[in-house]
């Protein structure tokens, strides 16, 4: 194994644990976190409770489904991108950043058209380990080719 490859093996974990630990940090929340009062106006005790239902409902949704797709790349990665199966190769990273893209979409949505300050940084972690390590795990050239 080429130490390309393992330097990505070393990547997408670390983006699956980020993103592991982003959900299950939103599946123990009892409340919406700071940038999300931002974005109502309000703070968590001011929310009438039938919104709270609803917003820790879908808090806690977005943290299983964070905790799910780390499952899901976790289990790809250990298992057939590491025995070098090639559709793992692609498939690792167009999942991660697809998801990354639709939170990133939800994000700057709120963003525009609120007073939130969502976390950029975190969110943006995992999609660039991914794309590092989906840099660094694909196949090299042929010497020679014109491919």
């Amino acid at each position: 194994m080429s130490s390309k490859l393992k330097l990505a093996i070393v990547c997408h974990p670390m983006a699956a644990l980020a993103l592991a630990g982003w959900g299950v940090m939103y599946l123990a929340r009892t409340e919406f976190l700071s940038h999300h009062a931002q974005a109502v106006g309000m703070p968590w005790s001011e929310v009438p409770v039938q919104f709270q239902v609803l917003v820790l409902g879908l808090i806690k949704l977005t943290g299983g489904a964070f905790v799910a797709l780390a499952a899901a790349l976790l289990i790809m990665l250990f298992v057939p991108f590491r025995r070098g199966e090639r559709w793992a190769v692609w498939a690792v990273p167009a999942v991660a950043i697809g998801c990354c893209v639709g939170l990133a979409n939800a994000m700057a949505y709120v963003g525009s058209r609120s007073a939130a300050s969502p976390p950029w940084t975190i969110m943006l972690t995992a999609p660039c380990l991914v794309v590092i390590g989906a840099v660094l795990s694909l196949p090299g050239r042929a010497p020679g080719s014109d491919a």
